[in-house]
């Protein structure tokens, strides 16, 4: 997580992620964990296809292993790269794959349905988000960071189309607080991000503000696929 989500440039992750992959030799288990991390920080700076090769890599080395919540995982970062390439019904389709592994592990359905979530939302499929976030929530508020932070960024959003401005804006500065009080730029960006498209949907002078603060985070990271996706937001209509 340090390496995608810390303060370490992309580029810089990328080096460090390649020098692991060179000393893992024979352990298999090693370098597909750091295949498919390389292949997240590929995807920031979208080279996509190189994103998903090395994570195909990946994915090959867990089911030869049969490693079934590394499969699971290894699906949730590909599900992440098309998000970061912009296509939203190709991610929720890996999504829901991984999502089905899953069945019946006990705490590990929840911050997958939120991604999963993520995915129709983008699809201006609020409904069916809404119905799994809820469902979800008592599994991921008592989480990770992560999947506490994510939970906000895509509960906040649907909490404002459904008239709930104020409700929006408190769950995601509450996330911003504690963000802030880390060194998570991604994480950091993305609640920002979020936040903007609240302030946006309300009419709030604010939201071009927050959006730049994404931007220049998301820019300092060197995730340059989610920069850009905040960039084109800023002059987007609303929907």
């Amino acid at each position: 997580m340090g390496l995608l989500h810390g303060p370490t440039p992309v580029d810089v992750a990328i080096e460090r992620a390649q020098k692991l992959l060179r000393s893992a030799g024979d352990n298999r288990l090693l370098e597909a964990n750091v295949l498919a991390a390389l292949a997240e920080l590929k995807a920031m700076q979208t080279s996509f296809d190189d994103a998903r090769e090395l994570l195909m890599a990946a994915h090959r080395t867990y089911e030869i292993l049969g490693l079934r919540l590394a499969l699971a995982g290894v699906m949730q970062v590909a599900g992440t790269i098309e998000l970061l390439a912009g296509d939203a019904a190709a991610a929720e389709q890996v999504f829901r794959q991984g999502y089905d592994i899953l069945v019946g592990i006990t705490g590990w359905q929840g911050p997958y349905g939120l991604r999963l979530a993520d995915a129709l939302y983008r699809q201006q499929r609020y409904a069916e988000a809404t119905e799994l976030v809820d469902a979800v929530e008592g599994q991921t508020l008592s989480g990770e960071l992560e999947d506490r932070v994510f939970w906000a960024t895509v509960k906040g959003p649907l909490l404002a189309r459904a008239g709930q401005v104020s409700a929006a804006e408190e769950i995601l500065r509450d996330a911003l607080d504690v963000v802030a009080a880390t060194d998570a730029l991604n994480l950091h960006a993305l609640v920002l991000s979020s936040l903007a498209e609240v302030q946006q949907l309300s009419g709030a002078d604010a939201a071009a503000q927050t959006q730049r603060r994404a931007i220049s985070l998301f820019t300092r990271k060197g995730n340059i696929a989610a920069a850009d996706r905040v960039t084109a937001l800023l002059t987007a209509p609303i929907q």
